[in-house]
């Protein structure tokens, strides 16, 4: 018995010694390849108000770039949203179609919705906007307590929809796409210096499909943004922007089940009624001054107005019933941050 172990051992030495080998001839023979990552040394404006890097701050932020995001044709920021890691879409009428959980938080306030690092507070979650990725710049992505940052609410993370601006050299794009089930797409893009100091931009999309249900699974969007930039001095740049939207989103709330199971023959029917309707309008202006008074301080001011509109008339094919609900949001605030550019050092 003694000697069976000795050849055992003897035999698992040789078989470790020869796999040993072939794995160093066989790193000798594989070409190295160094790999570098960008997106670590993009500032970020969400994660921290002292200019760090994404690898400087103490927080988990993804940066999602926004050729990237019309690259993925996600037409929709709810849609480029929840392609980040740990981010769900928790959407229907009665939260505008733009709900988002985060880390397993969901309902009201739970994830910050900010455009351009304006928190827009709204009642109930019943926000849309902004609601369309042409013409962003690009989305950051806060994972985990955002309160600290952006005020109450917040606890799974926080959303930064941020868009283009203007530009002093001329620049313009239109895409056109067309796909199964009816999608179309429209998008213009143009940006022109206006004089020696000034710019403006003006964006615009148009984007329809029948779905992949029937009937009455239609839906479609517009939306129009303007704005216009003034650099007054080297220290002094005024900014003003306008945006508006409409969507006549998908009118589709599921399929009846049958003991507690799908029914197979009717996942591609709608059981909405006729003349349902789900409808949001959104309106909103707004003025920015910036000033670097020195090297380490400066002063931001944000003046704007928000205008929500939501209206939902539907069926209720689970419950059987019919419900008709609109909402109405106006808001009109102020911001005036003096730390966005100080310097302790």
């Amino acid at each position: 018995m003694h000697y069976d172990k000795k050849i055992l051992a003897a035999a698992v030495i040789a078989a470790c010694g020869g796999t040993s080998t072939a794995f160093a001839q066989s790193n000798a023979e594989v070409e190295e390849v160094l790999v570098f990552g960008t997106q670590g040394a993009n500032d970020t404006t969400t994660g921290s108000r002292l200019d760090l890097t994404v690898l400087e701050t103490p927080a988990t932020v993804d940066i999602i770039d926004g050729d990237a995001i019309r690259a993925r044709m996600d037409t929709s920021v709810l849609t480029a949203a929840t392609r980040s890691a740990g981010f769900t879409d928790e959407s229907n009428p009665g939260n505008g179609g733009f709900s988002v959980g985060a880390r397993g938080f969901t309902g009201q306030g739970a994830v910050t919705k900010l455009y351009d690092g304006i928190n827009l507070y709204n009642a109930a979650g019943t926000m849309t906007f902004p609601f369309d990725t042409w013409s962003i710049e690009r989305v950051e992505i806060l994972k985990g307590p955002s309160s600290v940052m952006f005020g109450e609410g917040g606890i799974g993370g926080a959303i930064n929809v941020i868009p283009r601006r203007p530009e002093r050299s001329r620049s313009g794009e239109v895409r056109l796409i067309g796909g199964d089930d009816g999608n179309q797409f429209i998008g213009v893009d143009y940006t022109n210096g206006l004089g020696d100091s000034a710019a403006y931009r003006v964006d615009y999309s148009d984007t329809k499909s029948d779905n992949w249900v029937q009937p009455n699974g239609d839906s479609e969007a517009q939306m129009l943004a303007l704005a216009v930039q003034w650099d007054v001095s080297d220290d002094l740049v005024l900014s003003a922007r306008l945006d508006s939207g409409e969507q006549d989103a998908m009118r589709y709330f599921g399929i009846p089940n049958a003991n507690g199971d799908f029914v197979r023959d009717f996942v591609d029917m709608n059981f909405n009624v006729s003349d349902s309707e789900v409808h949001y309008k959104d309106d909103s202006i707004r003025f920015r001054a910036e000033w670097q008074a020195s090297d380490r301080f400066g002063v931001q001011a944000d003046l704007y107005r928000l205008q929500a509109e939501a209206e939902a008339d539907r069926a209720n094919p689970s419950a059987g019933s019919h419900i008709v609900s609109e909402f109405y949001y106006p808001d009109t605030a102020w911001i005036l941050e003096l730390l966005k550019e100080w310097d302790l050092q």
